[in-house]
């Protein structure tokens, strides 16, 4: 709360997407938050793959309803979950950013066996129990370009992605999402994404480990990251995860974790940014998000990672860490182009130390004097 009271920023006039399994919007807590809706789930018989679209409505559908949460099938309550935790605004849950609107969509289909072999869309080879509900990698991008297609209509500052598939040991640009992830960052739109639960120690899960987007793991309240959260080099963000209390289907409140859960803080602070600063890039955003972060070291790798942390976070601030951020890289980019410099990895280190120091220096001023000009 001290965030809002603050900054005065409750992610008023943004809206966040919600790529997951639908969202409850006549819960208490997501009552008028839902502004617009779409569902991406075809059936597939030969896949032995069904539509979770709601009753009668056709996959691609943009009609209201079409984004409410699916039926029948375990997990379904999994968006409503994900959408409490970053914009609810109601007496049973308060989300990250509960000024913040919400796009539903519905990307998922219900599983009843192996589909051709794939063991990506398999219930027992992701470790579920048959029918399962999965996501197919077109049907996310149909739901992506959707997106895009809406920003004329809303200020959208994140699209939220509790979803993931195979894990990699590096970044996984050649990723059919990547083109379109790529593009809405460009426009403005951060893409988050859980970076999974599998445990892995060198790696995250697609669609995480694309460049473009922004990966999450998972921390408890003591700032341990959790066994299960999987992180790597291409980790951008850490985020609470364990225990977290988020809205669920019928009203109502179920408590559970994940880096599913993780990640909709992230999605829900980058709306507080733009109803702070509307001007700020999405890598003004994520830049701000690390700097500000607390360091956590986990201790299955001894990766140091910052934890979203956003409560100290005022606008002057804001836009001065990315003002900061944007002067040093400028001037640094300036000298690499300037010929009659003989360029080094000193003075790489050399500018990036500045930039760490003014970063200090305005962290150090807000902690000690707050609201003082740094």
């Amino acid at each position: 709360p001290s965030v809002w009271i603050d900054a005065g920023a409750v992610g008023t006039g943004q809206t966040i997407a919600i790529l997951d399994t639908g969202v409850d919007s006549a819960h208490p807590s997501l009552a008028g938050k839902v502004v617009s809706e779409a569902c991406y789930s075809r059936s597939d018989p030969i896949a032995n793959q069904v539509s979770l679209c709601p009753t009668g409505t056709p996959s691609g559908s943009v009609t209201t309803g079409s984004g409410s949460n699916c039926v029948g099938v375990p997990l379904c309550d999994h968006g409503t979950h994900v959408a409490g935790i970053a914009a609810g605004n109601g007496p049973d849950v308060l989300g990250v950013a509960p000024g913040a609107n919400i796009i539903a969509m519905q990307v998922f289909h219900q599983q009843n066996g192996s589909a051709n072999g794939d063991p990506s869309s398999n219930c027992v080879d992701n470790n579920l129990s048959t029918p399962c509900i999965l996501s197919r990698t077109s049907d996310q991008i149909a739901a992506l370009t959707r997106v895009y297609q809406l920003l004329p209509q809303f200020d959208i500052a994140a699209v939220n992605m509790s979803l993931g598939g195979r894990g990699f040991t590096g970044t996984c640009n050649g990723d059919p999402r990547t083109a379109v992830i790529g593009l809405l960052r460009m426009a403005g739109v951060a893409v988050v994404a859980a970076s999974g639960n599998n445990s892995f120690i060198d790696g995250i899960t697609a669609p995480a480990c694309i460049t473009a987007a922004i990966s999450v793991g998972r921390t408890d309240n003591q700032d341990n990251v959790n066994a299960s959260s999987n992180s790597g080099p291409e980790l951008d963000l850490l985020a609470p995860g364990v225990g977290i209390t988020s809205a669920t289907i019928g009203g109502g409140t179920r408590t559970t974790g994940g880096t599913s859960q993780a990640a909709p803080h992230v999605s829900g602070a980058m709306a507080l940014l733009r109803d702070m600063k509307p001007s700020l890039s999405v890598d003004d955003m994520e830049f701000v998000l690390k700097a500000w972060g607390v360091s956590v070291t986990d201790s299955k790798n001894g990766l140091v990672v910052p934890r979203l942390r956003i409560f100290p976070i005022r606008e002057e601030y804001v836009g001065g860490l990315a003002n900061a951020s944007n002067t040093l890289l400028d001037r640094l980019n300036e000298l690499v182009a300037d010929d009659r410099y003989e360029f080094s990895g000193e003075y790489i280190k050399k500018y990036l130390e500045d930039l760490s120091l003014q970063i200090q220096m305005m962290i150090d001023c807000h902690e000690i004097i707050p609201g003082a000009g740094c």
